[in-house]
């Protein structure tokens, strides 16, 4: 298994950065980590882990507060991350060309979105909207995702 560590990061009286490295949190997975991604609040981490799945922990309780599985993940590294207003949604790439998005929460699939043509390696939404996010892909694009902005009259 994969043992993760929460270890913050302080300033010292000096303003110099400094990582406690006391174990303050930890939490184990029983297969390999190949990604991992916080959300907004940093309350909260994505992990792909090797069993084609996506765990989600809570940082400071170290307990598992959602899994979201469907998507494929077995020869290339496939990023995930959270999105949607207050960080409800989990979006993910995947080797089958699509991106997959579930609800945070109940941990149902809601989208399969077909777009790509080769594997889907990298998600990330806008910081500066719940409604857009951007997929990345090995056909060499990237794809913008989201509603129109609302009209401005």
């Amino acid at each position: 298994g994969c043992t993760v560590r929460s270890c913050p990061l302080t300033a010292g009286s000096d303003g110099t950065p400094r990582m406690v490295t006391e174990d303050v949190h930890s939490w184990e997975e029983s297969d390999a980590i190949s990604s991992f991604s916080l959300s907004r609040d940093s309350r909260a981490v994505l992990l792909n882990v090797g069993s084609q799945q996506v765990h989600a922990w809570d940082v400071d309780g170290g307990r598992r507060l959602g899994s979201y599985s469907g998507h494929r993940q077995g020869r290339f590294v496939i990023r995930s991350a959270f999105g949607g207003k207050h960080d409800g949604l989990v979006l993910s790439g995947s080797e089958d060309t699509q991106v997959y998005v579930w609800h945070r929460h109940s941990g149902a699939l809601l989208r399969k979105l077909p777009g790509h043509s080769c594997a889907v390696n990298s998600v990330s939404w806008s910081p500066a909207s719940p409604h857009l996010f951007a997929s990345a892909s090995d056909d060499h694009t990237v794809r913008i995702w989201g509603l129109p902005p609302p009209s401005v009259s």
